[in-house]
Parts: structure tokens; sequence; C-alpha cells
């Protein structure tokens, strides 16, 4: 529900990794930007998906940096 009320507000999230990150849920979130995984890697995160909608999907370790681009 939280999802659907506020959709258009949410630009990035941060998900762990047993949270899916699949097509359907970035085309729910249509100001989506960026994705941050808490763990190591994104193996939950469909890159392929996300590169094509242009999101960023970074791990926490490179998000949690003080400089990345």
């Amino acid at each position: 529900m939280f999802l659907a009320q506020h959709a258009d507000e949410i630009g990035a999230i941060v998900v762990s990794g047993v949270t899916r990150v699949d097509p359907e849920l970035m085309a729910a979130l249509p100001n989506l930007k960026a994705v941050v995984n808490f763990g190591v890697g994104y193996d939950n995160i469909d890159v392929e998906a996300a590169a094509a909608r242009g999101i960023t999907f970074l791990p926490t370790a490179v998000a949690g940096a003080s400089r990345w681009e």
C-alpha cells in the first residue's frame, strides 16, 4: 500500500539482499533513479532492467563511500 500511495515520490530505495528488485517493481516506481543494496553485490537486482531504465545500482560499500560517481 505504501508504494502505491507514494510511488511518484520515491527516487531511491535501499533493499536487503533478499528483496528482489525486478522490472515490475521498477515500473511501479516511475521516478526511481537509484537502488542501494544493503550487502555485497547485487544478485537480487535485475541489472539489465535497471540499466535499460537508467537506474543506478550500488552495494552499500560503494554508496557509503565519501565520494562516488
